[in-house]
């Protein structure tokens, strides 16, 4: 009679449950007070005072899913690392090669033993937190049973992504670092580029991720997952329901996890158990991360000698390329030496010392001479549906006039020819071009201003005055809400003592709670600007203002866009406004 082929042996399944149980229970006590906890404490708690408690069980529970990456990618490498560490010594990898069990069999009952504690934790708190609930005369669990989804989702992916690094390597010393390169090497290499991209390049925006590096980050999941994914901060009960926002993104990387836990199994079948305690399990895989190393190195060492030493570095393409070229070496050393397990590295390794410091050299020298066309690349007016125009933190513009687009490219081109690059890139003005072809092209640069008419900035003012250039400035990007208020500051200068003519004294001002900020915008700012009585931010001074320099300040947060604050400066055409602050008692010098 033919055997039957097991893909999963119960006594390793058992074994491996009962030695790491104090795994479990630490990561259920962490999970117990990340949710359960709180819920536990909702009668004393002041923090949530006022709202009902149905709503403060959907808070807690959503508000619990915006650190889960965090706690899911600490479990995934701890459990990765615990139920199969036997490939980490040559004695337990022998033995456990000597066993009568078909690889698959054992690869499957290590890797179903990690992952029952795993998602047994979260399961054991949700259940706490339901239960708890419950006690609290809540019975809509519906934000909790979402917790525990994304935790199950979350927790397979970090998990899976261990057991696939645990494949690679045959030292746990170097599993650590490896499930950091994959968890987060793709957003530290984008960083790193761009850093690099602002030393070397002009117009490059001081903040923002570059398109050119912007697919990296999504190499890794860790970063991905802490951005894209959490409680839906849009609104807040009672006006609204609460959600969870990310989904697209956890199950994304759900099924690449998957995908890895699939060849892990791939490479378990195929490892040699002697390669325990060596830093990887194939030659290949060796020279694949020494590269890796030494790219990173070679593009790292540089940005750090300009991060915390830019004082005295010097940007010159001669000093970039030396300590580019000193990087790819100390990278390629170091991971020599992991490789040998020596500090006595061959002779032969300094020919690749070579070869990788020209190549990293080549890159950085290709950028440094703008090989890729970046910063000449200022698109023709006829390919430009729009274009915005931000500077000096509060002008914001918008262009659709043919005539107006084609002196705004002539003037980027003449901001090109002005520029060198920085550390921080330029933030006097930023452009940004939206094309035809539905594509987005933004630069950043400092203009020059020797208040002469031909200086860049006086023709971006005077370009900025046409009567065909909108004002964005003072329009908020969404339709005005309580809930998108983050504070709104009336403010204005009252004269030194004895000096009638002169407002530059004290600084006064008054901030205003969201119901006397909705009146004061509904029945005061609305009517002034539909009677066009604010003066436009696009000129450098503001006629006709008060010498107090009255103004008002709303701080808005938009969920799709972050902060926007409208500057309000008071004139004495705005009379639905002054109007407003007379009638709530705000007594302002040089007023009537």
């Amino acid at each position: 009679m033919q055997s039957k082929t097991s893909c999963f042996n119960g006594a390793v399944y058992r074994k491996t449950l009962s030695r790491y149980w104090p795994l479990w229970a630490g990561a259920a006590l962490i999970l117990f007070f990340s949710m359960p906890y709180l819920i536990a404490r909702i009668d004393s708690s002041m923090i949530y005072g006022g709202m009902p408690a149905a709503a403060v069980v959907a808070t807690i529970a959503l508000e619990a899913t915006n650190s889960l990456p965090v706690f899911t990618c600490l479990f995934g490498l701890v459990f990765a690392a615990a139920t199969f560490d036997y490939l980490f010594t040559n004695r337990a990898a022998g033995l456990m090669a000597s066993l009568p069990i078909r690889r698959e069999g054992l690869f499957c009952s290590s890797f179903l033993a990690g992952l029952t504690m795993l998602l047994s934790a979260g399961l054991l708190s949700a259940a706490l937190a339901a239960l708890l609930a419950l006690t609290k005369g809540v019975h809509d669990l519906g934000a909790v049973w979402t917790w525990l989804g994304a935790y199950a989702a979350e927790s397979v992916t970090f998990y899976a992504v261990g057991v696939f690094c645990a494949m690679l390597t045959g030292h746990i010393l170097v599993l650590v670092p490896l499930y950091a390169l994959v968890n987060f090497g793709g957003v530290v290499l984008s960083g790193m580029l761009q850093y690099m991209a602002r030393l070397l390049l002009i117009g490059v925006p001081a903040d923002g991720t570059l398109a050119a590096f912007s697919w990296l980050e999504k190499l890794s999941p860790c970063e991905q997952l802490l951005v894209n994914t959490g409680m839906n901060y849009n609104a807040m009960p009672p006006e609204a329901v609460l959600s969870f926002r990310g989904w697209p993104v956890v199950l994304t990387y759900l099924a690449a996890g998957v995908v890895l836990a699939a060849l892990a199994l791939v490479l378990f079948k195929r490892r040699s158990m002697e390669c325990a305690q060596e830093p990887v399990t194939a030659k290949w895989l060796g020279q694949l991360l020494k590269y890796i190393v030494t790219f990173f190195c070679a593009l790292g060492l540089p940005a750090f000698i300009a991060l915390f030493f830019r004082d005295n570095f010097s940007d010159s393409t001669v000093g970039v390329l030396a300590l580019t070229a000193l990087g790819a070496a100390i990278g390629y050393l170091i991971s020599e030496m992991i490789l040998m397990k020596s500090v006595r590295v061959k002779k032969k390794s300094w020919l690749g010392v070579a070869v990788t410091a020209l190549v990293a050299c080549l890159i950085v020298g290709a950028m440094q001479l703008d090989v890729f066309g970046y910063v000449h690349n200022v698109p023709d007016p006829a390919e430009i549906e729009r274009a915005e125009v931000n500077a000096w933190y509060q002008l914001q513009a918008e262009i659709t006039d043919a005539d107006t687009l084609a002196a705004l490219t002539d003037l980027h081109r003449d901001l090109i020819d002005e520029q060198e690059p920085g550390f921080y890139g330029s933030g006097d003005v930023r452009l940004t071009y939206h094309l035809k072809n539905g594509k987005t092209l933004t630069r950043s640069y400092t203009v020059r201003d020797d208040s002469s008419a031909d200086c860049s900035a006086g023709r971006l003012r005077a370009l900025l005055s046409r009567s065909d250039v909108f004002d964005a400035s003072l329009e908020p990007w969404h339709d005005m809400t309580a809930q998108a208020l983050e504070e709104v500051e009336i403010s204005w200068n009252t004269p030194m003592p004895d000096d009638t003519d002169d407002y530059t004294g004290q600084y006064t001002s008054f901030f205003l709670d969201d119901r006397a900020a909705m009146d004061l915008w509904q029945n005061a700012i609305l009517p002034d600007r539909s009677a066009g009585a604010f003066p436009s931010t696009t000129l450098s001074t503001v006629e006709h203002a008060y010498p107090s320099h009255l103004a008002i300040t709303f701080t808005l947060r938009w969920e799709d866009r972050g902060t926007q604050m409208l500057y309000y400066v008071l004139t004495p055409d705005t009379t639905h406004t002054l109007a407003w602050l007379a009638a709530h008692g705000y007594e302002i010098p040089g007023i009537e």
